[in-house]
């Protein structure tokens, strides 16, 4: 389970979306993801061993528009939405 809540950063100059998550315990497995708005995968990434951290998503390659960061460690889910101007 996500202990705390997901805090993001979004950085409209370097055109980048930090994530910073806390879990309840240790994931073999973590993975992050950033979805548009049909849910289809932008950027992916599969964390190992990790509690907590921070995760950087580049988005100066993608369109405007409203997407989603997802964090999933296997036993719980935590969804944010995110809107991307250009």
């Amino acid at each position: 389970h996500l202990l705390n809540p997901l805090v993001l950063h979004r950085n409209t100059l370097w055109s980048f979306i930090k994530v910073d998550f806390d879990l309840l315990e240790s994931a073999e497995k973590v993975n992050v993801r950033l979805v548009d708005g049909f849910g289809r995968p932008v950027i992916k990434d599969v964390l190992t061993n990790t509690k907590s951290g921070t995760y950087t998503f580049n988005t100066e390659k993608l369109p405007s528009g409203n997407y989603y960061v997802i964090i999933n460690n296997g036993t719980g889910v935590a969804v944010r939405p995110v809107v991307i101007m250009k």
